[in-house]
């Protein structure tokens, strides 16, 4: 049974994912030297500050877009940009147990979908450099 209250939590957490992962990936564009995994780094940060929007607007979807002000966000300090979202990928896999409606799930399939493939080219371009 969908229990709206948990989904919208997780989604909630997905969002701090994202802006956690986000500002782990700010630090790490300026010391990026390669052309390369630069573009795919500015590439992931692009996806991470659009698939925030789409959060938050799902939650206002679901009717819950009064609790978008306190929500609390957690601090990763000391996070690698691999380390960063692999735990994105890993709060979406959360996100998917919590059995979404249809809608949210195809959101979460298209969002999980070109972080994989970010991912992958990230980890492509760090075996050439």
């Amino acid at each position: 049974m969908w229990d709206k209250a948990d989904t919208v939590q997780i989604l909630f957490k997905l969002i701090d994912a994202c802006t956690q992962c986000r500002q782990i990936f700010d630090a790490w564009t300026s010391s990026e030297r390669n052309p390369a995994r630069r573009s795919i780094i500015e590439d992931v940060q692009q996806k991470l500050d659009r698939f925030g929007l789409e959060l938050r607007n799902e939650i206002r979807r679901l009717g819950e877009y009064e609790n978008l002000c306190p929500f609390r966000f957690e601090s990763l300090p000391g996070y690698s940009g691999d380390v960063a979202i692999s735990h994105v990928l890993d709060c979406y896999q959360q996100a998917f147990n919590s059995r979404p409606t249809a809608h949210t799930r195809a959101m979460l399939n298209r969002q999980y979908s070109d972080l994989c493939e970010s991912y992958h080219g990230l980890d492509s371009a760090k075996r050439a450099a």
